[in-house]
């Protein structure tokens, strides 16, 4: 697996791509740990979802934005950056 996951679907990305994956997953951690338990109930669904999606990026990208209304001004700053990464793929 290239990119360090186990679905299929990231087989062939590219590196940026990866690259953003990662970053993403490692913002969503940074999150869950400081989130509450809705918080958390919301990005499983979404995880669950991602195992079966297609347009993964577009569901990641709106997990990032859903968990902006409750994060601090710095997490809000780097999930943008991630979400811009996550656009442009």
């Amino acid at each position: 697996m290239l990119c360090g996951c186990v679905h299929d679907w990231c087989r062939p990305c590219s590196p940026e791509l990866r690259d953003a994956v990662r970053l993403h997953a490692r913002l969503v951690q940074a999150i869950l740990t400081r989130a509450s338990d809705a918080v958390r109930l919301r990005a499983r669904l979404v995880q669950a979802m991602l195992t079966r999606a297609r347009d993964a990026v577009r569901l990641c990208a709106r997990l990032v934005q859903a968990i902006l209304t409750r994060a601090s001004d710095a997490v809000r700053l780097r999930a943008r950056l991630v979400q811009a990464i996550l656009t442009k793929h």
